[in-house]
């Protein structure tokens, strides 16, 4: 499944951010499509560059001679390094294909099933709720921002203005962003997920928790009850990001 940043869905999204598309490619071998690139207008200070967010997505598989062609890894005399960037060496993908909350959990390493359990065990006790709010996001944005902002502060970073979430589920729809809470037994929000799903992969794009939700460790119950709720609509693999 491509990246959503990378299909024509997500065109939509960078349009309402002033990010029109500056064009998109095929890379091909013997009349063979191997990948494909989408790249999008931006700028900083008046710097102006382009960015393939998750580009290339590759049909084929991507080997090094072939990456050589379409990606670069190391410094080379007529290369610079990107205006801007944040990335990260390693993830999490929850194996979703078991579709069941048993079998994704069967799936998991040692360590990840004593979290979960332990934070399902702890939720129990204290009337903890899971919660889908895609329908309801007029609703609980401000309740959502409220606990972004209070992880932003603690965690030492910017969060985006509130209409870029809007944006983006408005923009995307329903079919390709989702959002999804845990809740108090008072129905505050303890924790959040933001969604971004396309065929059968899905990645946690956003969230956020409060003191209370990671006290009772509810984040990553949330991340594992998202990924059965999507396991239901054809989602495969959960990427945590």
């Amino acid at each position: 499944s491509m990246p959503i940043e990378q299909t024509c869905v997500w065109e939509a999204f960078e349009e309402s951010q002033g990010h029109g598309v500056w064009g998109r490619y095929a890379w091909c071998e013997d009349d063979s499509k191997i990948a494909f690139i989408t790249l999008y207008k931006y700028s900083v200070r008046g710097v102006h560059y382009l960015w393939a967010k998750w580009g290339p997505a590759w049909v084929k598989e991507a080997t090094p001679e072939r990456e050589a062609r379409l990606h670069a890894i190391y410094q080379h005399p007529d290369l610079c390094m990107p205006l801007q960037t944040i990335s990260y060496d390693r993830t999490v993908v929850i194996d979703t294909s078991g579709k069941t909350e048993e079998a994704i959990l069967a799936a998991m390493p040692k360590a990840g099933k004593r979290s979960i359990r332990s934070g399902l065990k702890k939720g129990k006790a204290e009337g903890v709720t899971f919660h889908e709010d895609t329908a309801n996001v007029e609703a609980v944005i401000d309740e959502y921002y409220a606990v972004m902002e209070e992880t932003a502060k603690r965690d030492g970073f910017r969060p985006h203005p509130k209409a870029v979430y809007m944006d983006l589920l408005s923009t995307l729809g329903p079919k390709h962003a989702r959002i999804f809470s845990m809740r108090d037994a008072q129905g505050s929000i303890l924790c959040w997920d933001f969604c971004l799903v396309e065929g059968i992969r899905a990645q946690a794009e956003y969230g956020a928790s409060t003191e209370d939700g990671r006290r009772l460790r509810q984040p990553p119950v949330l991340d594992f009850l998202a990924a059965e709720y999507l396991a239901r609509d054809g989602v495969r693999e959960f990427d945590l990001m």
